[in-house]
This record gives C-alpha cells, structure tokens and sequence, in this order.
C-alpha cells in the first residue's frame, strides 16, 4: 500500500472504531493482559547447546530437545516473551513450558505444566515464530478468560 492508502484506511478505521464505540462491541472485541517479544541469535543458541548439556535440560522439556538448534532458538525466543507477557504478576520456571509444533500445519503451541498451567488455564496464549538465517523472534499474546476475539466486522473496512 501507499502512503495515501494507508491515511485512507487509517481514517476508515477511526470512523469505524467511532461509529461502533458502544458497550456490546467493546465487550466482544479482543483485549490483551499481556504481550511479549523477543529475538534471538540462532548461533548463539546453536553453541549453548553444543556446549552446555544442562542449559538445554534447564530449559527444554524431552519433547523440545528432539527438535534442531533452529527450532529450539525459535523455542528460547518464545519462552521469553511469554515470561515478557507474564510480567503483570505470573510467574514460572522454563521447564514448566514446551512449544510444540502441530504435526500438519507445524503451527507452534504452548503445553503448561505446573503452577503455570493452573495460572493460564483459562487464557488463550497465542505464539508466533520467524526465523532468517542468523536470527528467531517470537511473539506471545496473553487474552484473558472470556475473551472474545471477533475479526468479521473488521474485514468489511478493508474493501
């Protein structure tokens, strides 16, 4: 898009966010307890787990420490900015978390453990992961129990 576009659109959003600025759709759109961001050297990781059995058992469960040294910087990076995104008071220790990727679509997701499973159990924890060669990032969004998160009305500003 170009710049006029994006103003155009932009004016399109705050016409719109104004015009449905009520109790009902404040209720139903999506709100965030938390959010985290973190990036990574893959290298870096790459020689940490080379060389240093225990920092990977510290923090990789079993079933992350299958994966190569690219996932599990992709992994690092996402324990991160959900410890980032926890910051409003939930805490934890790194091996009460494993990323996990679906074994068709390779979307990653988090499995709790312990006292932090009891904390997000009725949160949704959204993670996203990239890479390049040298470098991974993850962010992690944190919406509270009963959230509803609703795109429809959004999509028809965008035509």
């Amino acid at each position: 898009m170009e710049g006029s576009q994006l103003f155009a659109l932009s004016k399109k959003i705050d016409v719109y966010s104004k015009e449905y600025d009520n109790k009902d759709f404040k209720r139903s759109c999506a709100f965030m307890m938390g959010i985290g961001i973190d990036l990574i050297e893959i290298e870096r990781i790459r020689l940490l787990i080379q060389e240093n059995i225990e920092f990977c058992n510290l923090m990789f469960r079993p079933e992350e420490r299958k994966l190569n040294h690219v996932q599990l910087a992709g992994n690092f990076a996402a324990k991160e900015a959900l410890f980032k995104a926890c910051s409003s008071g939930i805490q934890f220790r790194f091996e009460e978390v494993a990323l996990l990727r679906h074994p068709k679509s390779k979307k990653p997701y988090f499995v709790f453990f312990g006292q932090l499973q009891a904390a997000l159990r009725e949160h949704s924890v959204l993670v996203s992961l990239s890479n390049s060669k040298t470098l991974a990032i993850a962010v992690v969004c944190i919406h509270p129990p009963g959230t509803q998160i609703q795109f429809e009305n959004f999509n028809s500003i965008l035509s």
